[in-house]
């Protein structure tokens, strides 16, 4: 299949490299078929290209290199997908890049999730306030995780 997208100009993606986001991302619920493009040789950004909109195109990162310790087994509960599990789930978070010399920031509070089986994915929420959807990306410490064992009065009583 060609798509010609505003900014990777006409480029050819195989069948198996399409992804399926039957909900659409959040604020662009019409959003449903996406591609997982690289970005540059031994680059930590990747984007998420949109087949539906080929002028719409979001940075990602995988989260694990924000915040290693990033709870996926939440993110696993809360995707939802059936037969995914931590070995065939898949994650990126939306990172937003102004201009210089503003910081980069990065959505770990609503990852996309894949099955990397399936190629089906969502876009979820993670709840609790633990996580923020602008993360500075150069002046955060690394979050500390959150169990899905962990009460939700422990996870208030942590944010104050």
């Amino acid at each position: 299949m060609k798509v010609t997208t505003s900014r990777f100009g006409e480029i050819e993606l195989q069948e198996e490299n399409i992804l399926t986001v039957p909900s659409g991302l959040i604020g662009f619920p019409e959003i449903k078929k996406v591609a997982i493009l690289d970005h540059k040789p031994g680059s930590p950004f990747r984007w998420l290209q949109s087949i539906d909109q080929p002028d719409l195109a979001f940075v990602i990162v995988d989260p694990l290199l924000v915040a290693p310790l990033y709870p996926m087994d939440i993110v696993l509960d809360l995707f939802e997908e059936p037969g995914t599990t931590l070995d065939n789930l898949a994650v990126a978070c939306i990172a937003t890049v102004p201009p210089n010399p503003e910081p980069i920031t990065v959505n770990l509070l609503a990852p996309v999730a894949f099955n990397a089986d399936t190629r089906n994915g969502a876009q979820v929420v993670i709840p609790g306030g633990r996580y923020s959807s602008r993360y500075l990306l150069h002046r955060n410490p690394v979050v500390p995780p959150v169990t899905a064992e962990e009460p939700q009065e422990a996870q208030s009583a942590q944010e104050s």
